[in-house]
């Protein structure tokens, strides 16, 4: 890599890629740029692997297994097994989650990358001007930089609440006992997956939404989740707006709690007391200290502003992952850098535009949908579309497992492409993850049903939900003289 020393205290570093962030996004562009012979800079201020690793997906799909196992001895009733009471030792879950940390952790450590060939410097970096980067005492003068950074915590300015300790995604898995009364502020992802593991684990939990929880699902996809939480002792107060916080003192006056004040939109006051608070009213690109004005980078909304290239207003810059607000999922920041790799070492034409993006709530029940939903294909294409939907009190395998609740819906335009599918139930981010495939190559149905799928699995219910939109066609006029011309001729 070129290096330029103007003296001893200065370092200036001339590479072909310097990558802010080591999270998905960043660790992908690194290893893949690495990989064909590109110099590159990685820049990480904080943990390596970002947030998925150490605050995200990793530590909380641990929790969530844990969570999984306790729900499955308790329904053991149902099924003729009779187990004990269960006893949850919070201490072993913590290690647990620390534990599956720390044995993906090499996978995005400094020292793996290093020997990839990226030089990793472990400091804090901001733009000095729209062509130089400061990475502590090291400037950095790169032909391309990637902005990787990810996004943290919005905490919402209610009275009192910095006056009171509470969690957020990137703290609750340093608890090593469980909550006595979780309190949650916010009714999206993060709340109702964590919420529920800590439910399960042993917590009283109550979720205070100023709108309605996961308000970008339909409400008869969420609905199955929702009588499942309530079922569990979940208490949620919908269209609850927090007015402010306050400690809870005991006899002695020692804190021994938070009372968080919330208003419904009736005007109906409420107060509720918990041991531990959690933040989670969405997430905020994490922008901060970068000094994107000095680098000619401008924002929308928040988040950094880039075209269909990730190409931001500094031609030399380019943004991905939840930095860029497109989407906040980490295998859509890890697509993203898969496609500006292609743009930036072979000169590909690449628009996220055409990115389909699935999206799964890791709960349970789980929801995932991928593509267009019903009336959103109606919009796109008039109205010829329709729906499919099979319950999965349908499909043998979910019968078998008694797990029943819940219903796969696909989306179809009247040649029978698939546009869009929606799924609750066991297993329904594994089915979307097969239908994302047909929906992207914009495939028809009957290619879904040109497969054989094995029985009885889940994915079983695809072919029963696919094979609906021939169902008619045995009754149709064209059909039925195509088969008796087809008869004559043989």
């Amino acid at each position: 890599m070129k290096q330029d020393n103007d003296t001893p205290q200065k370092k200036i570093l001339c590479p072909d890629i310097c990558i802010i962030g080591a999270g998905a996004a960043g660790l992908t562009i690194a290893a893949g740029a690495a990989a064909f012979g590109q110099n590159v800079v990685l820049v990480e201020k904080g943990a390596m692997g970002g947030d998925c690793l150490n605050y995200g997906c990793v530590p909380s799909k641990a929790m969530l297994a844990v969570a999984h196992i306790v729900a499955e001895c308790k329904r053991g009733d149902q099924l003729g097994v009779h187990a004990s009471a269960v006893q949850v030792e919070y201490e072993a879950v913590h290690a647990h989650i620390q534990s599956a940390i720390a044995q993906i952790a090499p996978h995005d450590s400094q020292e793996r990358f290093e020997k990839l060939g990226v030089m990793v410097l472990r400091e804090a970096a901001y733009f000095r001007t729209p062509t130089q980067l400061m990475a502590g005492d090291v400037t950095i003068k790169a032909k391309r930089f990637v902005i990787a950074t990810g996004s943290s915590p919005s905490i919402p300015a209610i009275k009192g609440l910095e006056e009171q300790p509470y969690l957020t995604n990137e703290t609750i898995f340093s608890l090593n006992q469980c909550p006595a009364h979780l309190i949650i502020i916010g009714g999206g992802v993060i709340a109702l997956e964590l919420g529920q593991a800590q439910r399960r684990l042993g917590a009283e939990l109550t979720i205070i939404e100023a709108k309605e929880p996961l308000a970008n699902f339909e409400q008869d996809l969420k609905q199955p989740l929702m009588e499942q939480l309530e079922s569990e002792g979940v208490v949620i107060l919908t269209g609850h707006s927090v007015t402010g916080i306050s400690k809870c003192l005991d006899d002695n006056d020692e804190h021994v709690g938070v009372r968080v004040h919330a208003q419904s939109a009736q005007g109906e006051m409420r107060s509720i007391k918990g041991s531990h608070l959690l933040v989670a009213a969405g997430r905020k690109p994490a922008i901060h200290g970068l000094e994107l004005e000095a680098a000619g980078i401008a924002l929308n909304g928040g988040a950094i502003a880039v075209d269909h290239r990730f190409r931001t207003t500094n031609s030399r810059v380019y943004a991905l992952g939840d930095v860029n607000g497109i989407s906040q999922f980490t295998h859509s920041a890890g697509a993203q850098a898969s496609m500006l790799l292609r743009h930036l070492l072979f000169s590909l034409p690449i628009s996220h535009h055409k990115m389909l993006v699935p999206q799964v709530v890791y709960t349970d029940p789980p929801l995932a949908k991928a593509g267009l939903s019903l009336q959103e294909a109606r919009q796109k294409y008039k109205k010829d579309c329709k729906q499919l939907q099979t319950s999965f009190s349908k499909c043998d395998r979910a019968v078998a497992s008694g797990k029943t609740n819940g219903f796969l819906r696909l989306i179809v335009n009247k040649r029978g492409q698939l546009l869009g599918a929606q799924a609750v139930g066991e297993n329904a981010g594994e089915l979307i993850g097969l239908l994302s495939k047909s929906i992207a190559r914009k495939e028809k149905l009957s290619s879904l049903l040109a497969y054989t799928f094995p029985y009885p699995s889940w994915n079983e219910i695809i072919a029963k939900t696919a094979i609906d939109f021939y169902r008619d066609y045995p009754s149709k006029t064209w059909v039925r003289w195509l088969v008796r011309v087809l008869r004559f001729l043989r």
